[in-house]
């Protein structure tokens, strides 16, 4: 059947399951004739694509022809799988190697749309391709449990030790006055518009911004913007909605910013390069030589001949995110 495919038309051949036509042969044996015209494919204008389950179940005549191995490896049945690209055949793929110096690797989502384009069993057969959860992962989180029961275990008894320790004093009944108990008529009545305003959110679908709750939610820290940039293609393109892009050094750069909370800051793309790059001075908080009564040491020691001013300057991390 192959043999009357290479006199077909120009165009590619695509081959399934491949080993059961270029079967690996003994040390010595004749070449075939469907080997050989592999040798001047290209000129009669075929192309040839085989799929296989593995290189080493290739001929091995084949495998010195090819300009191109392309292999897919999906890890445990997950949603994705790991696309390695090699210019020659790398028969070390089916042995559990993940890292290939002399391949590039990209990771490809698996699209549920096509899952019906191609019946890989025989329709009744039970597909044994689902995702299965590395034990590695369900020890880790029977012993995270363990560990936060515990802590909360001794947490509980800590309190309860503390309370016991810190037993309050009966406070003595204060007499009420009768001029007090009466109620006052200088309260001021709230009218009922009032009520309402007081409870009335000044942004909608923000609660806690009613004016009732103003002395509830006093500020009591102010956003500190830590800021990092990538230049990987991969992330930029995964993460668009959520970095500011901009050009530096003739590149496509993504960067982001996010307060000490971990929410995101809209910082735009030159402000958050600057501080990447340079580091953003924070005028809240002190030098490491500052003493008790306000004066630092350096200031104190200017005056000799020895003195050397220390500064302290924050520094920026830049975080180029890996391809994955």
């Amino acid at each position: 059947m192959f043999v009357a495919h290479q006199d077909s038309a120009q165009g590619d051949l695509r081959v399934d399951e491949g080993q059961t036509w270029f079967r690996v042969r003994h040390h010595g044996s004749k070449v075939p004739d469907y080997a050989s015209r592999l040798e001047i494919m290209r000129k009669d204008g075929h192309e040839l694509h085989v799929i296989t389950q593995s290189p080493k179940l290739i001929d091995a005549h084949m495998r010195e022809l090819c300009n191109g191995h392309v292999h897919f490896y999906r890890p445990r049945g997950a949603a994705y799988s790991k696309r390695y690209q090699f210019e020659k055949p790398e028969l070390s793929v089916n042995e559990n190697k993940y890292v290939f110096p002399s391949g590039e690797d990209t990771r490809v989502p698996m699209d549920s749309a096509y899952f019906g384009c191609y019946k890989s069993v025989k329709e009744g057969t039970k597909h044994h391709f689902k995702f299965r959860i590395p034990r590695a992962a369900l020890v880790l989180g029977f012993v995270a449990l363990v560990v936060g029961g515990i802590g909360y275990y001794l947490y509980g008894r800590l309190s309860g030790f503390e309370k016991a320790a810190e037993q309050p004093v009966a406070a003595a009944p204060v007499a009420v006055p009768a001029a007090a108990a009466a109620p006052s008529s200088a309260v001021a009545h709230v009218t009922t518009e009032q009520y309402i305003a007081e409870r009335t959110p000044r942004l909608a679908g923000v609660p806690s911004s009613a004016p009732i709750y103003d002395e509830l939610t006093k500020p009591v820290t102010f956003p500190k913007p830590s800021c990092y940039a990538t230049k990987s293609e991969d992330v930029i393109a995964r993460k668009r909605k959520t970095l500011k892009l901009g050009n530096r050094h003739g590149r496509l750069y993504g960067c982001a910013c996010f307060s000490q909370q971990a929410t995101r800051m809209d910082v735009e793309f030159n402000a958050c390069m600057d501080m990447v790059e340079n580091g953003a001075f924070d005028n809240t908080k002190p030098d490491r030589q500052q003493r008790a009564d306000g004066v630092t040491d350096s200031l104190r020691e200017a005056d000799t001949p020895a003195a050397a001013s220390a500064v302290s300057v924050p520094v920026a991390v830049v975080a180029t995110a890996p391809t994955i």
